[in-house]
């Protein structure tokens, strides 16, 4: 019996995560097929804090449209509220 895609893109989201490729693991646990996926719902969970952590580091080496990016992406999915909208301030 065939996975269907949406198990694999899961897998390959979590993978990404546990690896620290956040791009890779934001872009496969938004994607329209998987935004309605408890599982879905985990990662991205997860993924708040490295995105925060991330979004503060380029924030001090100045790379503020990266950080606001990284904001913008927290945004797009509802989470980290009260970090992200301080961390947003203080840009």
């Amino acid at each position: 019996m065939p996975v269907p895609w949406f198990h694999v893109r899961l897998r390959t989201a979590r993978r990404a995560l546990d690896d620290g490729r956040l791009d890779e693991a934001y872009q496969a646990a938004t994607a329209p097929d998987l935004r309605d996926d408890r599982r879905a719902h985990a990662i991205l969970d997860d993924l708040i804090r490295p995105l925060l952590a991330r979004a503060r580091l380029h924030a001090q080496a100045g790379r503020y449209a990266d950080a606001l990016a990284d904001l913008d992406r927290l945004a797009a999915v509802g989470r980290g509220e009260p970090d992200r909208e301080a961390l947003r301030a203080e840009l």
